[in-house]
């Protein structure tokens, strides 16, 4: 995709999971039946919930110790570092969880986005 490298498009997928968390907690926890989707406690628990996920699960795809190989010529060992980066629309997935914690917090400061 042109808008995402590696795993990059779990950005959108950790947001639409956090949706569904925070939805059904409303539903069958608490138990909350009138429209609740544009309530700035329900946006902001939403958007934490999916910087949380974005922040700790990229995190670990970034986290890859290197490979170290022996070179066959010298007998020395050589550090191989995997460049490949995980990012949706050319930001790293473990900043998306920044962008998301500081789209919570703005929607529980002025009331809903």
């Amino acid at each position: 995709m042109f808008f995402c490298k590696g795993k990059g498009i779990f950005v959108l997928l950790f947001l639409f999971v956090s949706i569904l968390i925070t939805t059904s907690f409303a539903y069958f926890i608490l138990q909350v039946e009138d429209d609740f989707s544009r309530s700035k406690w329900f946006l902001f628990a939403t958007f934490n919930l999916a910087g949380f996920f974005c922040w700790t699960i990229g995190k670990m795809i970034n986290s890859k110790s290197p490979k170290i190989f022996i070179d066959p010529k010298t007998n020395q060992a050589v550090q191989l570092v995997d460049s490949k980066r995980h990012t949706f629309f050319f930001i790293p997935v473990r900043y998306w969880g920044i962008i998301y914690s500081v789209t919570g917090i703005y929607a529980l400061i002025k009331g809903d986005l």
